[in-house]
């Protein structure tokens, strides 16, 4: 028998202080039985930094179909300023830094091990938003877990270093470049399938931060080093990977000038 819900959920039926209440528990639902409102919700308490619904998020991060998952989280992340989402998700993280590092220490030794498990690019890139932790430790091991990522899955890797460019935390996108290179520099070997990666690579790095139309330029030193480093690693190892623009002389494209505050602000 089919599993439809065509009614509306319970918390859209009550009046405060239970309506709050009855909507967290509608998020322990089964994915079939959140319906658009009920997951919209959930989502603005995610935006108001809540942390029962943070927990829950890093919870079911990594699940393909759940609404809630961490292409969820990236989507009210990516809408906040730096310092709206510094305050909520980065405070966060910063009160439960003990089980997220415990959390990256497990997800280092399984892919040192090459074990690969569905879902493991989503649970990547909610590794890719610690990256804003006001926690050095933190940082460098988000980057270290996101580095053994790519060794099992470059392809998943790359893509999300590229979609990092787009963060408004210039930080995000240096230290996803820097996992990226990382990875590029361990294989200096012939291997066909990661010069398809590559060549991949290259061609959005150049779109992003070269070509005249860069969809993510940047003055950022460390970004264009490590671009520069995968590049000079692509002449040594991988010529036929380059782009036409990336095999002459080339350089980065600025982004806009930034005006100054007025005095009267």
């Amino acid at each position: 028998v089919p599993r439809q819900f065509h009614s509306k959920q319970l918390w859209q039926m009550l009046e405060e202080p239970l309506r709050s209440r009855a909507l967290r528990f509608a998020a322990r639902l089964e994915p079939a039985f959140l319906d658009a409102a009920t997951v919209e919700a959930l989502l603005e308490l995610v935006h108001l930094g809540d942390p029962e619904m943070l927990d829950l998020f890093w919870q079911v991060r990594g699940s393909e179909k759940h609404p809630l998952n961490a292409e969820a989280l990236n989507g009210v992340l990516r809408k906040m300023g730096v310092a709206e989402r510094d305050l909520k998700w980065t405070e966060w993280i910063r009160k439960n830094q003990d089980g997220v590092f415990q959390d990256f220490e497990n997800l280092e030794k399984r892919w040192r091990g090459m074990l690969f498990r569905t879902g493991d690019q989503l649970r990547a890139r909610w590794v890719m938003w610690t990256l804003t932790s006001t926690v050095r430790r933190l940082r460098n091991q988000a980057t270290r877990v996101l580095y053994w990522y790519g060794r099992v899955d470059p392809e998943g890797l790359f893509e999300l270093t590229i979609d990092s460019l787009g963060v408004n935390d210039p930080y995000v996108g240096e230290r996803m470049l820097a996992a990226t290179y990382g990875v590029v520099m361990s294989h200096q070997k012939p291997d066909s399938v990661f010069e398809a990666h590559l060549t991949q690579l290259l061609g959005m790095l150049e779109a992003s931060l070269v070509s005249p139309s860069a969809t993510a330029p940047t003055n950022h030193y460390l970004t264009r080093l490590y671009m520069r480093g995968i590049v000079a690693f692509a002449e040594r190892f991988c010529p036929a990977s380059l782009p036409n623009r990336l095999r002459r002389s080339w350089s980065f494209v600025s982004p806009a000038s930034v005006s100054p505050i007025s005095k009267s602000d």
